[in-house]
């Protein structure tokens, strides 16, 4: 006996290293012609060893009873399927007949017959004079069946002298096991069946759990199997019945343990193997080589029960890297790794480097080594799909991020990333003008991820903020006001945001209270906007202003915060939170952000007393460019959200005309009461 591989991979490229490596199967689908699938369930398919023929079995109308065992044909092995036919009688009767394996000169259908109980199926043999044409005579296979047994799934070598098949039987090492019987010539009788482990000492394949559906291939060195509908599954699966490979370095060599069929495709081309039911494989018998097929049966959407078949294939490893970005945006990629099997090159290059951009480089040829420069922030995937001369293709996907303009000075606040954000954000100034470039995945939940502009206040405050202009965002990203107990990613706050929705923009009204956010959605709005945030001890009010004079009330709502909170610009830019995703930042303009705590209405130069000295202050300002209030709001006299002549006039005529008191507060420290854009960044008198 020859010794066998331990490991069932290595076994196979041992086997064939010219056929295995490199290759995979590739191009799964159900489309197999017309009328192979239909609505009803289709199962048990079996190719022919010319490739020609399908046996299945389907429970569609029109049949003999139970399932039936169908016949479609082609033209040649590439071909799609064109005719679909009942065998009809002595195959097909009143119970059920399935899995009709054919010899490979056409003149033998091996196939079991018994229902749908699978406690009393028997392996029974149709033949007919020729290759084509009815069967002429059906019968049980003489010296398989055992008192007791149920046996399925048989499997007829290519001289017809071994039959490879699952029974539920006496002397097996599980459920269903796999079992083999031979004969000398193939005129005779089949010999007593023998446990496939038994008859090739040293094989690791059957198990305690169920082994179904063998298939050998023609060079007898891999043998294709399946778990049965029934859980406990062989462990290492994708979640319900999986197709598994044994395979053996010789061909009187012991089959090794059989390996998931998804470790062999999958790392190259696709995985036949999913989370739903896989099983029954039939394989081409010229398996490993270029071209062959594997059929299976499947519950993966679209559909129910169905036939799917999956292709064996050179296909092309994809590696390159990636350099860069510089400070220009500039990245260099380079795919001179990347190969294909033996005798199929050459190789041609397509890019996409995920920005909407196109070039030469986006269709095939010889672009081993690229050069692109981007020119907006975010994060970019660069796709390289590599074809082989045999038209196979192979994709990878890389992201590259080009972050957001270096965080600048934004003083007197501070900027940070509340949570952690895959893509970083950043703020700066350019003149009056905020700047704001922000990741985050949400504003809500538990949890929150954004960038935040922030200062401090203390008590009752003003906060307002003029959103100039939105230069990118992406659906659901939201940029406002918010006041915030603590920069942790789960405290409470309060907030009024204007966020994109998929057709329009609106104001919306955040606040969480405990462990979970609630959002209010209010109006359609249009930028420039202006926002405010008012606190009055423990409610909280929000307004929005299309020109920062007339104020329009948005939400309001209670919130117990500290006395002193984080208050200013958060800006989420909804990113999808996956690496290897597209995501721009949101990009925004913003002015005008002012927090206004505490002052005495009047005292414009804050002395902390209210006389003559205000209103002269209050002129010079105006009119020859003296000093500007500390906090504007001082100013405004009047209260009209404005700073103007009439202001220090009302004052005088307050002093010294008996004129009307201007509106609190004024003899005590307090806040606004009507909403402005008038800001009051320092009043230290009622510190």
């Amino acid at each position: 006996m020859v010794t066998f591989c331990s490991i069932s991979l290595a076994c196979m490229l041992a086997a064939a290293p010219g056929e295995i490596r490199g290759n995979a199967f590739i191009n799964v689908t159900k489309q197999l012609g017309a009328g192979v699938n239909t609505s009803e369930f289709e199962s048990s398919p079996r190719i022919s060893p010319d490739g020609l023929t399908l046996h299945f079995a389907s429970l569609r109308a029109g049949g003999h009873g139970g399932w039936d065992i169908y016949r479609a044909t082609r033209n040649s092995p590439e071909g799609p399927f064109t005719q679909v036919s009942n065998l009809g009688p002595p195959v097909n009767t009143g119970v059920s007949e399935a899995f009709g394996e054919i010899s490979a000169d056409g003149r033998k259908l091996i196939f079991v017959k018994g229902g749908d109980d699978r406690w009393n199926n028997a392996i029974w043999v149709a033949t007919r004079s020729g290759p084509d044409g009815p069967f002429d005579d059906a019968y049980e296979l003489p010296g398989i069946r055992a008192p007791g047994s149920s046996d399925n799934l048989p499997y007829l070598t290519l001289d017809e002298k071994a039959l490879f098949f699952s029974s539920i039987r006496a002397g097996g090492v599980g459920n269903f096991d796999l079992w083999v019987s031979t004969r000398q010539h193939a005129d005779e009788e089949f010999g007593p069946p023998v446990l496939l482990d038994e008859y090739f000492p040293g094989s690791q394949v059957n198990t305690s759990y169920d082994e179904m559906s063998s298939c050998l291939t023609e060079d007898g060195l891999a043998l294709f199997l399946s778990d049965s509908f029934t859980a406990p599954f062989r462990p290492g699966g994708m979640g319900e019945a999986d197709i598994w490979v044994s395979t053996r370095s010789d061909i009187d060599g012991a089959f090794g343990e059989p390996v998931n069929l998804n470790n062999l495709s999958a790392p190259r081309g696709v995985a036949v193997n999913a989370s739903t039911y896989e099983l029954f494989p039939s394989v081409s018998r010229s398996w490993p080589k270029r071209g062959a097929e594997i059929y299976f049966v499947s519950n993966r959407p679209p559909g129910d029960l169905d036939i799917w078949r999956a292709t064996w294939e050179a296909v092309p490893e994809v590696l390159f890297t990636v350099a860069g970005p510089d400070p220009t945006g500039k990245v260099s990629v380079d795919g001179s790794a990347s190969s294909t099997p033996e005798g199929s090159g050459p190789m041609t290059y397509a890019w996409d480097f995920g920005d909407g951009t196109s070039g030469e480089w986006s269709t095939f040829g010889a672009w081993e080594k690229v050069e692109h420069a981007y020119t907006s922030p975010g994060r970019h995937p660069i796709t390289l799909t590599v074809r082989n001369s045999l038209g196979v293709e192979t994709t990878v996907t890389n992201p590259v991020t080009l972050k957001c303009t270096a965080p600048g000075d934004v003083a007197p606040w501070a900027a940070l990333d509340v949570g952690t954000p895959i893509f970083p954000g950043s703020a700066w100034k350019d003149g009056e003008d905020l700047h704001v470039c922000a990741g985050g995945t949400r504003l809500g939940g538990s949890d929150d991820e954004f960038h935040f502009v922030h200062g401090e206040a203390t008590g009752d405050f003003d906060a307002v903020v003029q959103i100039e202009e939105i230069l990118s965002w992406r659906t659901w990203a939201s940029i406002g006001l918010m006041a915030r107990e603590s920069a942790a990613s789960n405290s409470r706050y309060v907030a009024i945001l204007v966020y994109r929705s998929t057709t329009t923009s609106n104001l919306r009204f955040r606040f969480r209270k405990d462990t979970s956010a609630s959002a209010r959605t209010g109006s359609v709005t249009e930028l420039p906007r202006w926002l405010m945030l008012s606190r009055r001890g423990s409610e909280f009010v929000a307004y929005s202003s299309a020109d920062g004079s007339a104020w329009v009330e948005a939400d309001r709502e209670t919130v117990e915060l500290p006395q002193t909170v984080l208050v200013g610009v958060a800006a989420c830019g909804a990113d999808p939170g996956d690496e290897t995703q597209a995501f721009l930042p949101l990009q925004a303009r913003l002015s005008g952000l002012a927090i206004s705590g505490r002052f005495r209405r009047g005292d414009s130069n804050s002395d902390g007393s209210i006389n003559i000295s205000d209103p002269v202050f209050n002129l010079n300002y105006q009119f020859e460019r003296g000093a500007a209030p500390s906090c504007l709001k001082t100013a405004d006299v009047n209260d009209d959200g404005m700073i103007n002549l009439a202001d220090p006039i009302s004052e005088l005529n307050y002093l010294f005309a008996s004129g009307p008191v201007p509106p609190i507060p004024l003899a005590e420290c307090g806040v606004d009461p009507t909403p402005d854009a008038l800001t009051c960044e320092s009043y230290p008198p009622c510190k």
